[in-house]
């Protein structure tokens, strides 16, 4: 059993500063598992900890020599491989400790040199040598922890690799010692942060932003919150003090102690805790995706060790190596059906990862003309302004290779609205910007279900296989947001489920919804089942505040 501390993060903007504010009160939280029998070995449960599984506590030497320092003092092969089985998967996290002795600490022996890999059903999930906190080479029992999703996790049979990294000419391999192998999985119950909230800290953000609305958190890891203000800001999630700052705006993301930054053509990997450089690539493609404060739109996702890029204007979608930047592969979005000449407008959403493909939506606007501004001659009528050609869809995407897996296509309007892909057991939804919700097959891009709210998509939220969906109808020039709740799998609109309280601004966590709110309370609760208002509250001097984030951090 653990304690998880589940706190909720947001921004308040003020008329001429921003200010971050924490609320926190801590819950518990269970932890479960089950059994794992192992066709090899004995995985043995611990019974301190029932998360916790033993999958190897012998001592195991890699490596192609002989030191009288480890044991056995005989090198047993280049690599180990162990089979286990799970007949079930909880949680979303998987963790990997060992105890090694004599491991390279990473680039020490050179860059890219004698790096010892760590495989889970043949996904690289991480290197021994990072987590070797010296100088050089010794021979110290160190503890390690790789982290991992378990996504990567089949029910039934899965191999965990551990590898012997060499030299640059293979003659050459590291040897080291490992024992103690476990794997942790966690199930958490169901947690919720209970009103009344109360403020923790508060963080004084600088202007840069205001004209543009609140500076949204963009990440939160490691119990630390990233944001962009005037560079990249690392808080601290505990005690709200500035851990780091570091360079140019950027979209973030996070993974195993790395913070992969775009700023496009430009990626940065960062180590998240120090802002320290691991890596920076520019890459080859041309860009037109900056927008205003200098942040880079591009999208990302990451499954193992890859990160999956997509350009929200522009045509490319792209995989780079988390280890060291390398690009994998590249697609280009091209269409020849608009003809020859003219100019095409690109947009294309977040990639969402499902299984062993990519998935992204796009849209893509023709013009034929492209020359200067046709000029308005007084007393003369105004030329006609060309309707441009559209075209709407998505494409799902080998992840291994980039190859095209499958398309989908739609009918649209010659507006492009909402551009999130939205994804649940097995099924990707997006909303069109003809007021179509649609449902698609994951794996081979079949339609199972469209509706039409009737208006163009805002929002699109999933929880309890529930789609809340909030629309904008348009009269005159006045608008208005309205929202529905769909079932997830039927796509049927239940009318007896309230609605109006789900939005882009609001975030579902266990039993309740945290909206965010102008205006008296920056925050309001709901339950999530009935939509009765729990608690108001949360008032700072601002008088916008950013889309809240419900944050915990498990204790194993």
């Amino acid at each position: 059993m653990g304690l998880a501390n589940e706190t909720l993060r947001f921004t308040a903007q003020t008329m001429s500063s921003g200010v971050l504010v924490l609320l926190i009160l801590f819950t518990v939280v269970t932890m479960t598992g089950s059994a794992l029998p192992d066709n090899v070995g004995s995985g043995q449960l611990d019974s301190e900890s029932p998360a916790v599984y033993v999958l190897d506590a012998g001592h195991h030497h890699l490596g192609d020599g002989v030191k009288p320092e480890l044991t056995p003092a005989d090198a047993k092969g280049t690599f180990f491989t162990k089979i286990f089985v799970l007949d079930r998967i909880d949680g979303d996290t998987a963790r990997i400790t060992l105890t090694t002795k004599s491991v390279v600490p990473t680039d020490t022996a050179g860059i890219g040199l004698f790096h010892d890999q760590v495989y889970v059903n043949g996904n690289n999930v991480g290197k021994l040598n990072d987590y070797i906190e010296a100088k050089e080479q010794d021979n110290l029992p160190r503890s390690v922890t790789i982290y991992f999703s378990t996504k990567l996790l089949y029910s039934g049979e899965n191999t965990i690799t551990i590898t012997s990294g060499s030299n640059a000419d293979g003659t050459n391999y590291d040897d080291f010692e490992f024992s103690n192998l476990s794997i942790h999985l966690v199930e958490t119950e169901s947690v919720t942060l209970e009103p009344p909230l109360k403020v923790a800290w508060t963080y004084e953000l600088s202007d840069w932003q205001s004209r543009w609305g609140p500076v949204p958190i963009q990440i939160i890891g490691e119990n630390i919150v990233y944001l962009n203000d005037e560079g990249i800001k690392a808080i601290d999630a505990d005690s709200g003090k500035l851990l780091w700052s570091k360079g140019q705006n950027a979209n973030l993301n996070y993974d195993n102690g790395v913070l992969y930054a775009l700023h496009l053509p430009t990626i940065d990997a960062l180590d998240a805790k120090s802002g320290k450089m691991l890596w920076s690539e520019k890459y080859s493609m041309v860009w037109n995706d900056m927008v205003p404060g200098g942040v880079s739109n591009g999208y990302s996702a990451i499954s193992a060790d890859s990160l999956y890029v997509s350009t929200s204007s522009d045509k490319y979608v792209f995989a780079i190596d988390t280890t060291n930047g390398n690009l994998k592969w590249v697609y280009e979005l091209n269409t020849t059906e608009f003809g020859a000449g003219g100019k095409n407008h690109y947009s294309l959403s977040n990639p969402v990862i499902i299984d062993d493909v990519v998935i992204f939506k796009y849209y893509i606007s023709h013009l034929s003309y492209t020359g200067p501004p046709i000029a308005i001659i007084e007393g003369e009528p105004e030329p006609e302004p060309e309707q441009p050609i559209t075209k709407e869809g998505l494409i799902a995407l080998s992840a291994k290779t980039g190859e095209k897996v499958w398309e989908y296509t739609d009918e649209v309007s010659d507006r492009f609205v909402y551009r999130n892909l939205i994804y649940n057991n097995d099924l990707v939804y997006t909303g069109f910007s003809d007021g179509n919700i649609i449902a698609l097959s994951s794996d081979s891009g079949e339609y199972v279900w469209k509706i039409n709210v009737g208006d163009r998509i805002n929002s699109i939220v999933v929880e309890s296989d529930k789609l809340f969906i909030g629309y904008i109808i348009e009269t005159n020039t006045l608008y208005s947001k309205k929202y529905t709740v769909v079932d997830a799998m039927s796509g049927e609109i239940l009318p007896d489920v309230l609605d109006s309280i789900v939005g882009q601004d609001s975030v579902i966590a266990g039993k309740y919804i945290y909206a965010a709110s102008r205006g008296k309370n920056n925050i309001n609760i709901f339950d999530v089942k009935t939509g009765e208002l729990i608690w108001a509250g949360g008032k700072t001097e601002g008088y916008d505040v950013s889309k809240p984030m419900v944050y915990k951090d498990k204790h194993p």
